[in-house]
């Protein structure tokens, strides 16, 4: 078995050479187009408004540096950029035009003039409304579609390359920019080209922006349209929250996190927002580590988008609004467990069983129609159906499910659309798997909850049977309680990380419950968990976590010297920093921090922030002696030089009654 290679940033793309061109501004390039502007500059080239002088048309132009001709990969991929604009030819993308070169050897390549708003200019005034976010969202669902049509990724897509233009009614109509790194089937574009035309890609080399990587792509592995999908996942969360899942000042520890950590949910960095949860749903689906549980196709995606816009503009988040939301994201993935459908290979169905539950589905489907209002909406209830049977008039379906001599009908459908559906989308049937009918959600469940005897039993019946409770109860919190509980004492520990992340996105106070957190310290004492505890505590447990890890490393709790010294380690971690609390930060820089001037410069936020374990460390620094010789000198000399030290441990104490 051969090692993922280390990934390489490619330092082709941006080559180390000085620009030596002018600015092009004033003059005619190919005899036809006037410079009218630059609108910037970079070392690989400028970009200049222009006007087409025979047609009076408005276009943007890049003009490769002279240089950059040195570099063949450069080139390349500046034609191959000029090639899929061309060839995508879709309403939501910036088309080119032209693409040539100049007396000097620099090439040019023509692009589609666009006037407006890049999406990371939105983003500075905060998260956006969740209609704005699923009405853009769809439009770059739509346009990756085409791209990933003809083949091409797009492989940089980010806030920065999404335009916001005013087009007829719509302030926020969509054109996404820049395919200058794209993977581009060059041979299937164009036969011609692809003789002459080699792949450019390296297995191991990076290329995007760290902040919108997909895993597989931060790894420098091969990717698809997926690693698109991935990144629009990124942004979707970044519009609804106002921040990215993952954020760190090292690239490195970025691409890493891209990898290995799971993206916290909404709850977890905005308290205070309040969505529907399949909104969130459907980004995490986006956000998944395994390429093969995202969405394949950004058309499925845009469907979600189309049923989400509809159902948002209603006055409420109806049940027959989940309903349809559910079923059309059951269509873009693998089920997951948390959809109440078993991970485990399903077993062939005998002819009785799929007989039975297609039974069931009609008569499911009839009870909906009948209590539907299917003559104002039609799309409710056939959202809700597997997409080759959506087309059926009502009539027709009325006719279907009222008729049992009808019934043989149903079966035949079923197996026509059991054929032709992709085995990553079919509904399981075998008896422990099978959720639900297809139009009943599992979503329209969410509220159910165990009876306390049946998950007694089931506990005291072990692992297997805990799990098969938390598929008849995927959004109960005391059920994943004890499923986390059970795989973090089991053989697989790092997967009760995925259920402690349900339970708190469900129930945020589950993070302070005594029987949960017992549950998790207990066990710190297995060497096969302890290090998946710590990543929970730094990680998934919220600003609860970092303060546990630091009573762990300082004393406030007891345990061994092992694990104190081990969560000493994990409190400087950047993950448990990054959601500590505001308190648990500045304690943890008075201790760390070394110098005398270093602590003194930190008395305000202090002030501002502290605690009882800032006061610990403060009350220590108003000690006159303890270092050099016989410990006679003052440690903390700059201190004495005002009252600074005494009024922030004064304001601490009045403001924590310590």
């Amino acid at each position: 078995m051969h090692d993922t290679p280390e990934p390489q940033v490619s330092e082709q793309q941006e080559p180390d050479v000085r620009p030596s061109m002018s600015s092009l501004v004033g003059e005619l390039l190919s005899g036809r187009y006037r410079i009218e502007a630059e609108l910037g500059s970079g070392g690989m080239g400028a970009v200049y408004r222009a006007e087409h002088t025979l047609m009076r048309k408005r276009v943007a132009i890049k003009v490769l540096h002279p240089e950059m001709t040195q570099h063949t990969e450069v080139v390349e991929r500046f034609e191959r950029e000029a090639m899929a604009a061309a060839h995508i030819e879709h309403p939501n993308v910036a088309a080119a035009t032209d693409f040539g070169k100049l007396e000097n050897g620099s090439f040019f390549l023509v692009l589609e003039y666009v006037e407006g708003a890049s999406l990371r200019d939105v983003l500075q005034q905060g998260p956006m409304h969740p209609r704005r976010v699923i009405h853009i969202g769809k439009q770059i669902a739509t346009a990756l579609a085409r791209a990933h049509g003809l083949g091409i990724v797009h492989r940089d897509l980010k806030p920065e390359n999404i335009m916001l233009v005013s087009r007829d009614t719509d302030p926020d109509f969509v054109k996404v920019l820049d395919f200058g790194i794209a993977k581009v089937p060059v041979s299937q574009i164009s036969k011609e080209a692809g003789k002459q035309h080699k792949t450019l890609t390296k297995v191991g080399m990076v290329y995007g922006t760290p902040e919108y990587m997909a895993p597989e792509q931060a790894l420098g592995q091969d990717v698809d349209a997926r690693a698109d999908l991935y990144a629009l996942g990124v942004i979707l969360y970044e519009m609804l929250v106002g921040r990215r899942p993952f954020e760190a000042d090292n690239p490195v520890a970025l691409l890493g996190m891209q990898v290995t950590q799971p993206p916290p949910a909404f709850r977890q960095v905005a308290p205070g927002l309040h969505l529907p949860q399949e909104i969130e749903a459907i980004v995490m689906e986006l956000l998944e580590k395994e390429a093969a549980r995202r969405p394949s196709d950004a058309k499925q995606v845009r469907d979600v988008f189309e049923i989400l816009e509809q159902n948002l503009d209603t006055s409420s988040w109806t049940e027959d609004a989940r309903s349809n939301v559910s079923a059309a994201m059951s269509l873009t993935h693998a089920p997951t467990v948390f959809e109440g459908i078993a991970s485990a290979k399903p077993r062939a169905p005998s002819i009785a069983s799929v007989m039975a539950r297609i039974s069931a589905w009609s008569s499911q489907l009839a009870q909906t129609l009948r209590a539907a209002d299917a003559q104002a909406q039609p799309h409710r209830w056939q959202a809700a159906l597997p997409a080759p049977l959506r087309t059926l008039k009502l009539s027709v379906w009325l006719g279907l499910a009222a008729g049992v001599g009808m019934l043989a009908l149903i079966v035949v459908i079923g197996i026509v659309w059991w054929v032709r559906t992709p085995s990553t989308v079919k509904p399981v049937f075998d008896e422990t798997s099978w959720a639900s009918p297809p139009v009943a959600s599992s979503m329209q469940n969410a509220s159910a909850t165990a009876d306390p005897q049946q998950l007694e039993k089931a506990v005291k019946a072990g692992s297997e049977s805990i799990e098969q409770l938390l598929t008849q109860f995927p959004n109960d919190p005391a059920v994943l309680a004890q499923v986390a509980k059970a795989r973090l004492g089991g053989a697989s520990p790092d997967t009760c990380i995925e259920v402690y992340d349900k339970l708190f996105s469900l129930d945020p106070e589950k993070r302070k419950d005594n029987a949960v957190l017992e549950d998790v310290l207990g066990a710190l004492t297995k060497p096969s968990s302890q290090e998946v505890v710590f990543s929970l505590l730094e990680s998934h447990w919220g600003t609860e976590g970092p303060d546990l890890i630091h009573d762990l490393a300082f004393g406030k709790r007891t345990t061994t010297a092992a694990i104190a010294s081990r969560a000493a380690k994990s409190i400087k971690s950047e993950a448990a920093r990054k959601n500590a609390s505001p308190a648990l930060l500045i304690a943890l820089d008075l201790r760390f921090n070394g110098g005398c001037q270093a602590k003194h410069r930190l008395l305000d936020r202090a002030r501002e922030h502290g605690d009882e374990r800032s006061l610990t460390q403060l009350r220590g620094l108003l000690h006159a002696k303890g270092c050099g010789f016989l410990g006679l000198s003052d440690c903390w000399k700059c201190m004495r030089a005002d009252r600074k030290l005494n009024d922030t441990i004064k304001a601490i104490s009045e403001r924590t009654k310590q």
